[in-house]
């Protein structure tokens, strides 16, 4: 599912980890030395999510072409 860019969805789902992440690496007794390690994992998992999008849209549209 996508969303347009800056749009109150688009916000709510890009920031939807942060109530979990929060209170996870209190209760674990993380350091706060990670929370730059849990950003980056939060971008990658971004933009691996936006390429598997792209890749399973472009499939549909090939299989939609072979029909035709």
């Amino acid at each position: 599912m996508r969303f347009r860019k800056m749009t109150i969805k688009w916000w709510l789902i890009i920031h939807a980890s942060i109530p979990v992440i929060i209170p996870l690496r209190i209760c674990l007794n993380i350091p706060k030395i990670t929370i730059p390690f849990f950003i980056g994992l939060a971008v990658i998992g971004q933009i691996i999510g936006s390429r598997f999008l792209l890749k399973s849209n472009k499939y549909k549209g090939n299989e939609q072409k072979d029909h035709i």
